[in-house]
């Protein structure tokens, strides 16, 4: 199968370089072991290089099935990956000796929410979809280091434009309560962002304090008048001082 088309771009005054992988899944994680991703036929983890201001053609990646996958894997199905683009300076500029004081620029780890189905049948509210995203417990402390000042949050959105009410959305996390708040999702255009904790709640959480305070969150939404066809969105967001929007996990769903 093929992904939608994606663009990279550089958008920084310094030449990158920069790799893919699948950082997160919407359905069956262990069907992952028995796919192979690629971009126009090159392994999706393959090294790119961009120089200021420069974007990458259309990238169309594609998902092929091992052939030596054996029946372990039968019945399981996959409905969305999160895809996370990594980057480092590349050496292309030049300092006064030469143009390679960047040549072992690493690429920095990213905080990762692990996204997986809850069975909606076992819920105290009646749900057509529902996730649990959780911080990954055995993040390296450097990365919770770099990022733990990063605002943080949930956020919402759809492919068409939504009536307010045309949605339920839901949440829980234990910390806060053992019980389901839900919602009626406001009114939005097609793609707007509707952030569960800056514009639901009016305030804001930085990333150590969703990490360590709420770790684990319960969400999902029903459909209350949406059009059919209509794609939900919902993320987690972390966001540089700077205003850089980095996605660590994500899921989709169709109504």
């Amino acid at each position: 199968y093929t992904l939608p088309e994606v663009f990279i771009e550089n958008k920084g005054n310094l030449a990158v370089k920069y790799k893919m992988e699948v950082t997160g899944v919407d359905g069956d994680a262990l069907l992952l072991e028995a796919i192979e991703f690629t971009v126009g036929g090159v392994d999706i983890a393959a090294e790119g290089h961009l120089l200021p201001g420069e974007k990458t053609e259309a990238l169309a990646i594609q998902g092929h099935m091992k052939e030596e996958a054996d029946n372990r894997y039968q019945g399981l199905s996959l409905d969305g990956i999160g895809i996370t683009v990594f980057a480092a300076q590349d050496t292309v500029e030049y300092d006064s000796i030469d143009n390679q004081y960047d040549a072992n620029a690493e690429y920095l780890n990213l905080p990762i929410a692990v996204v997986d189905d809850l069975d909606t049948t076992n819920l105290p509210v009646a749900l057509d979809v529902a996730k649990v995203f959780t911080i990954d417990e055995g993040e390296a402390a450097d990365v919770t280091e770099a990022y733990k000042d990063y605002n943080a949050d949930f956020v919402i959105s759809f492919s068409n434009a939504v009536n307010a009410g045309d949605v339920k959305v839901a949440g829980q996390y234990d910390s806060y309560s053992p019980n389901w708040v839900v919602e009626d999702c406001p009114a939005l255009a097609a793609d707007q962002e509707y952030r569960l904790l800056a514009d639901g709640l009016n305030m804001t959480m930085t990333y150590a304090e969703v990490r360590d305070y709420v770790q684990t969150f319960n969400c999902g939404a029903a459909a209350n008048g949406v059009a059919e066809g209509t794609v939900m969105t919902v993320a987690l967001n972390i966001y540089s001082p700077e205003g850089q929007v980095i996605n660590i996990g994500s899921y989709t769903y169709t109504f």
